[in-house]
């Protein structure tokens, strides 16, 4: 058998098989990320605006950071320009993106979308934030067969063709959001995009704009639309039921608030007194506290939009003597005052004595009482119970003193003729 001998390029293409086993081994791990198309790995993802310096601005107090574990891309302040037919940002990992957006934030492409997505993706942040993406000669945002959320931002989308494109089953879902998308020439505003939810969001622009899922775009008509404006639903007022309340000292009652429109984003409400010392209110429930008037207020927390309860307390129900001891001579007849508030012209007040051995209740109409003998008593006024109180209830102490007297301690005595003797007079009840 003929022997062939390896060569020097049988070695070379052995040695450069090695080399790249070995490369392969230790190579960087991807995350499909890639900003102004340059790919994010393992070993570069802690510096990101070094991957591309020339297409990369952060602002101040901005950053442009990466977390491979929560695969959270992080801007603020960012603008992005990626010329030369490359994308701004592109993704095609195999889990969710997050992007967390702050500030405001730019995202510029020509003859590429400036946002490419295959997988699903949230752009997220707060109402403050905003995400501006431009394109030129192509369409603003691309989503394959994936699910674009966008929550709680503001996002400008324009492009020269369609703003927002999509392909296969796509859904969008715009939440609490602001967004405004244009297609400047060949396009339009959405294209191709199979669902479009909107919570908390309507769209304001065109006016008459729907989106049909069959054609898979917004429509005026039967014409799709080539700008969309999509907002928040505000607050555009706000009504408080009952307008008026009337209570009596110590009770409670809980107002309601509704907001207009009912499916408008924030309900929150703050509620507000004019005057403590009459009314307070927490969470809509009012107690009143002192007889007069106040207004309660409701705020929306959206708009501070107001509306207004008037609020009249009346004093409550109640009976007191007006004097709470009193005193009277015994065999003497003695009227108590009785103080009344809040009652019914009709309504009957009974008188008890809890002694009626030392006082006894004379009449209950004036409220006669009369000292019988020496001591005390305690005299309770009571009005019954009815549909605006329960029973009434008001005590006074009687004290009941002797009548005044005098008597000789002897009714008899003897003195001898001639001599003298003192009378010893005994006085009951005299100054």
């Amino acid at each position: 058998m003929e022997k062939r001998s390896f060569g020097i390029f049988g070695w070379l293409m052995l040695s450069l098989s090695l080399f790249l086993l070995s490369s392969a081994s230790v190579r960087a791990d991807e995350y499909g990320l890639k900003i102004a198309d340059v790919l994010v790995m393992s070993d570069n993802y802690t510096d990101l605006p070094a991957l591309a310096p020339s297409a990369i601005t952060v602002g101040a107090g901005g950053h442009l950071t990466y977390d491979p574990q929560q695969n959270l891309l992080s801007m603020k302040n960012v603008t992005i320009v990626a010329g030369g037919g490359k994308h701004a940002i592109y993704y095609d990992g195999k889990s969710e993106l997050k992007v967390k957006i702050e500030g405001v934030n730019t995202l510029k492409s020509d003859f590429q979308p400036a946002l490419y997505l295959t997988n699903s993706t949230t752009l997220e942040g707060t109402s403050a934030d905003k995400l501006v993406v431009e394109s030129k000669n192509n369409m603003g945002i691309y989503i394959n067969n994936s699910m674009l959320t966008v929550s709680n931002i503001t996002l400008d989308v324009t492009a020269d063709n369609h703003g927002i494109n999509a392909l296969w089953d796509t859904r969008v879902t715009i939440k609490n959001a602001n967004v405004s998308i244009t297609s400047k020439n060949t396009g339009y505003a959405l294209y191709m995009i199979s669902q479009l939810n909107m919570p908390g969001c309507h769209i304001v622009e065109p006016k008459d704009g729907k989106f049909d899922a069959t054609k898979q775009t917004i429509l005026v008509g039967n014409t799709p639309a080539k700008k969309v404006k999509i907002e928040v639903i505000r607050v555009t007022g706000v009504e408080v039921s009952p307008a008026t309340l009337q209570l009596k000292e110590e009770e409670k009652r809980t107002l309601t608030a509704l907001v207009k429109p009912a499916n408008a984003v924030n309900q929150d409400v703050t509620w507000s007194t004019s005057n403590d010392k009459v009314a307070t209110v927490t969470n809509g429930e009012v107690t009143a506290v002192g007889a007069g008037s106040a207004d309660i207020t409701v705020t929306t927390v959206d708009g501070h939009k107001t509306a207004t309860c008037k609020v009249t307390v009346t004093p409550k129900p109640a009976i007191a003597f007006k004097s709470a001891t009193v005193s009277v001579v015994a065999g003497k007849q003695l009227t108590l005052e009785l103080q009344k508030t809040a009652l019914e012209a009709n309504e009957t007040v009974t008188l008890t004595s809890s002694a009626v051995g030392i006082v006894k209740i004379v009449d209950n109409k004036p409220m006669t009482v009369e000292g019988v003998t020496a001591g005390e008593a305690t005299i309770t006024a009571t009005v019954a119970k009815n549909a605006n109180h329960d029973v009434l209830t008001a005590t006074c102490k009687v004290t009941v003193t002797p009548k005044p007297a005098i008597a000789f301690k002897s009714a008899t005595v003897s003195v001898v003729a001639g001599k003298q003797l003192t009378l010893e007079l005994q006085k009951t009840a005299l100054e």
